[in-house]
């Protein structure tokens, strides 16, 4: 049995046990959650456990995360969930092994040089300006702006390596060190590899709010790791419509063929989430036959056949 199989088989092994997970770890909090007990509403705790036949509300500007096993939920926007319908979703991701399928393309992605599949001499936050260089400048004031900037380099680099290598807590702590002496124009771009690190290790509701004040723009160089990262934490609070927009955004942009591919297999959970199984064919069609023999092609042709 090849090695596609055998993680086909342990995704859908994890799926079913959960399947016998009835309630739901509060697992992260920032701002008001509140479950709905005895037909009342009250706050709830960190650390406690909602049954799977409660309803949970968040408020606005609030966060959290609720877990069972590998099944994680990450709630950003306000409104009123059944904590049911967050276990069905969160079971369907793990059968199509969307968080692993995200994790493995993202270190992909940072083993790949600077700035993803662009080519060389852009600075990875950057996006380019050509009159940017055509300012005077005095040659101390120059020097000491190269050396900034070859600084800053050298931290993505180094970041990327970690994040490519698996060490992801070292990555989030050199990014963080990077962010303290980062320049308005970088900080999104660190912004965003803190949280890939976070999102790496574990921490879901941490990188989805390092991610709540970067907007990169379709012609960053960046741009197709950023969708991928924040469409999938998106998925993960049943923002469908939201993540299927930025995953069409990237599409839109004709990626590369690795990056295409993940992007028509996750907007396709999306289509599928949202009661469009046609348009979930469609986009698993077009995900399949990128690369049929690879992870995620036979993850496509697998979730084809279960349409």
């Amino acid at each position: 049995m090849n090695r596609v199989a055998h993680l086909l088989i342990a995704a859908w092994l994890a799926c079913a046990a959960v399947g016998f997970a009835q309630d739901l770890r509060v697992e992260y909090l920032d701002g008001l959650l509140e479950v709905q007990s005895g037909g009342s509403w009250r706050e709830a705790r960190l650390g406690e456990m909602v049954a799977g036949n409660a309803s949970v509300r968040l408020s606005a500007g609030a966060l959290a995360e609720l877990a069972a096993g590998e099944l994680r939920v990450t709630l950003h926007q306000p409104g009123t969930y059944a904590v049911g319908a967050l276990l069905r979703a969160g079971r369907q991701s793990l059968a199509w092994g969307l968080g692993r399928l995200v994790k493995a393309r993202l270190r992909v992605l940072f083993s790949a040089p600077t700035g993803g599949s662009q080519p060389g001499g852009v600075r990875a936050w950057e996006v380019q300006d050509p009159l940017a260089e055509l300012g005077m400048m005095e040659d101390e004031e120059e020097e000491a702006r190269q050396a900034a900037e070859q600084a800053q380099q050298a931290a993505v680099e180094e970041i990327r390596s970690l994040l490519a290598g698996g060490r992801a807590g070292e990555a989030a702590t050199a990014a963080g060190r990077a962010l303290e002496r980062a320049g308005a124009a970088e900080r999104p771009y660190f912004l965003f590899l803190l949280a890939s690190a976070r999102y790496l290790e574990g921490s879901n509701a941490a990188a989805l709010q390092d991610l709540g004040s970067v907007q990169a723009p379709e012609e960053a160089p960046w741009f197709p790791e950023y969708a991928l990262l924040k469409g999938r934490l998106l998925l993960e609070g049943q923002a469908w419509r939201e993540a299927q927009d930025l995953f069409d955004r990237l599409l839109t942009g004709s990626p590369e063929p690795g990056m295409a591919q993940p992007a028509w297999f996750l907007s396709a959970f999306c289509s599928l989430q949202l009661g469009d199984r046609i348009q979930a064919r469609r986009r698993l069609e077009r995900a399949r036959d990128l690369d049929a023999g690879s992870e995620i092609g036979v993850q496509a042709k697998q979730m084809l056949s279960s349409l």
